[in-house]
């Protein structure tokens, strides 16, 4: 999301475009087939939540349907259509998938807190029963670590503008398209974190906290971030 901010401050909607898309290709394809990949070379059966990988699977296709409306409305623009969509109606159009796929992320934070919470208990019960197998004493105090977090989130600020600021000129050196780029490269680079702790867990037979790392954040982008 910070990079996508930046991206669109230097005029570079392509790149925020295909790079938010990519972040959720990366997450469902990469990061998923890598979890259960290097999950099953330590464990030959692995198990998760079915309720939260359906109710992650069905929002995921809510929003392909929803950013597939003004895409094809934006179609019918630019092709010799019998009745074409003017640009301020393809925006409208747009405005209000934004507000409906938003609408579905604080449904869900409000189904996952509220109406449905002993769904998320019985996962977090899960990853506790396997936290005390290999408990281990608390490194740091939460005041600290939110004082971490804040400066993590200060430093990963600068390298994203720097790493924006660069784009162009990787692009033309390297010979490489914005869209290549901004679908494979930054998605990659921008989420490694997240990547590497989603394959961690999964080695340690955590499906739960694994799938929730993975498609969650695919959710979060895909209803949250992009509209």
């Amino acid at each position: 999301m910070i990079i996508s901010i930046f991206a669109i401050q230097k005029g570079l909607l392509r790149v925020v475009q295909v790079s938010l898309l990519g972040s959720v290709l990366s997450n469902q394809l990469l990061v998923c087939g890598c979890c259960f990949f290097f999950g099953g070379l330590h464990h030959s059966e692995q198990y998760f939540n079915p309720h939260i990988a359906a109710l992650d699977s069905s929002l995921l296709l809510m929003a392909v349907l929803g950013l597939t409306v003004p895409s094809a409305f934006a179609a019918t623009e630019r092709m010799d259509c019998f009745v074409p969509c003017k640009a301020n109606e393809i925006v409208s159009i747009s405005h209000a998938t934004a507000l409906l796929l938003f609408s579905l992320y604080i449904l869900l934070l409000f189904f996952q807190l509220k109406t449905h919470k002993h769904l998320m208990d019985a996962e977090k019960e899960s990853i506790e029963e396997d936290e005390e197998e290999d408990a281990e004493e608390a490194s740091m105090t939460l005041s600290f670590a939110l004082g971490a977090l804040g400066v993590t989130t200060i430093l990963v600020a600068l390298c994203s503008e720097f790493l924006v600021n660069s784009l162009e000129e990787v692009s033309a050196t390297w010979g490489l398209s914005e869209v290549f780029i901004g679908l494979i490269l930054l998605p990659i680079i921008g989420n490694a974190a997240e990547h590497a702790t989603a394959v961690t867990v999964a080695m340690k037979g955590k499906m739960d906290l694994a799938l929730g790392v993975a498609l969650g954040s695919s959710v979060q982008i895909a209803l949250c971030v992009v509209p």
